[in-house]
């Protein structure tokens, strides 16, 4: 598991970056290849026991199922939760079938938000490469009363995309770079 101390060292920014962060979640933030609907680029997977129309790693947002990634997505999509909002993760790398059914065969990973959180902060990340760049930033403010509190949360991330011939490996015309014909 990742607590909120481990994820501010990496300072990850999104839900993907938190993902890479625990060992025991595979392939994260890889597409495989076709990206057909039901991959398990959205939701963690556990022992590579994911990449079917159904994954066998549980995923919940403080204890609690909730809601598909959508019509063609047909797997949870914890990337909902704002990561600047995420205290912990929790992972039971574990086959956890008997206590929570047959979608935890491979085990359960747990997305543990703020509570009573009180302040504002602002993160924010820029990546620039040779045609390609990405941007990535989080705005959480709680307020904390004797009975209550309230926090909000939001993050924003893009990804350019990455043209083949914006690198000289992958420019489908190699002529000009090493000579002879293409």
């Amino acid at each position: 598991s990742a607590t909120r101390a481990d994820l501010d060292k990496t300072n990850v920014q999104s839900m993907q970056q938190i993902y890479k962060t625990i060992p025991a979640l595979s392939n994260m933030g890889a597409l495989p290849q076709g990206n057909t609907s039901g991959n398990a680029y959205y939701a963690p997977t556990i022992h590579n026991l994911g990449s079917s129309s159904s994954n066998s790693t549980l995923v919940l947002i403080d204890g609690h199922r909730f809601s598909q990634g959508g019509q063609q997505q047909p797997l949870s999509d914890p990337g909902i939760v704002p990561s600047i909002a995420v205290q912990r993760v929790e992972v039971l790398a574990d086959g956890a079938s008997s206590t929570y059914g047959s979608d935890a065969v491979a085990g359960v990973v747990n997305f543990v938000t703020r509570k009573d959180y009180q302040g504002f902060e602002v993160t924010g990340q820029a990546g620039f490469a040779d045609g390609y760049n990405t941007l990535n930033g989080g705005v959480l403010w709680g307020e904390r009363w004797a009975d209550a509190s309230l926090m909000l949360a939001g993050n924003y991330s893009y990804r350019s995309i990455l043209k083949s011939n914006a690198r000289d490996s992958l420019n489908p015309d190699h002529s000009g770079h090493w000579g002879g014909t293409n």
